[in-house]
């Protein structure tokens, strides 16, 4: 059966069915497009994000109106993030809470803003392959009360280059003496490893780094 992309169809049908979608056009009628799926929509990391922002969210909203908002002249004074948006209280609460439960799930995310700036750790961390896995090895030690995040990006090749927004959490590590290796399991493949350092008492988060 022929695939249809960009059909018109009259009348205002909506909705999906099976393989396709209808979406209403601009001037009317509707068009037939492919229905996509989104690439592994349901994983455990996923679905475990899903829920500690949940979370965060149903605390937020036990947040008394002065601590509400402090959160909102700090969010006038560092943004949320992203490039042109509107400061969003909300969102740097929700989404600092959630890293700290990301850390630690039995701590207790601070209901009160940040009162440092956090730009990341003093140490280096390289990576590389070995069977089913891949190995993260540290310059140093972490400094005291922070973590560092080991993320992975599935590649088409190993000469791909990784792609903004597609790094993928897959654990914690806490560098010390003695213990300046960490290993994240993976299937066989090309990927694209980096790291970010997490302040693990406030969530707060460096730029990611490659490795």
């Amino acid at each position: 059966m022929a695939k249809l992309r960009g059909t018109a169809v009259a009348g205002g049908l909506s909705g999906s069915a099976g393989p396709v979608v209808f979406v209403r056009a601009r001037g009317g009628g509707t068009v037939v497009r492919d229905r996509t799926f989104p690439r592994d929509p349901k994983s455990p990391a996923q679905l475990e994000w899903r829920g500690l922002v949940a979370r965060a969210a149903a605390l937020w909203r036990t947040l008394t109106p002065e601590q509400a908002e402090l959160w909102h002249d700090y969010a006038e004074a560092v943004g949320d993030g992203r490039e042109g948006a509107p400061p969003n209280a909300s969102g740097l609460f929700i989404g600092l809470a959630a890293k700290v439960w990301q850390v630690d799930p039995q701590a207790s995310p601070p209901l009160e803003p940040p009162a440092q700036a956090f730009l990341g750790d003093g140490l280096s961390v390289s990576a590389s392959g070995e069977p089913g896995a891949v190995r993260f090895v540290a310059s140093g030690q972490n400094s005291a009360g922070v973590v560092t995040e080991l993320l992975l990006q599935s590649l088409a090749s190993r000469l791909a280059r990784p792609q903004k927004g597609r790094d993928r959490h897959r654990g914690f590590a806490a560098f010390a003496p003695g213990s300046l290796t960490a290993t994240v399991q993976a299937r066989p493949g090309a990927y694209a490893a980096s790291v970010r350092f997490v302040r693990a008492a406030t969530g707060q988060a460096s730029a990611l780094v490659r490795c």
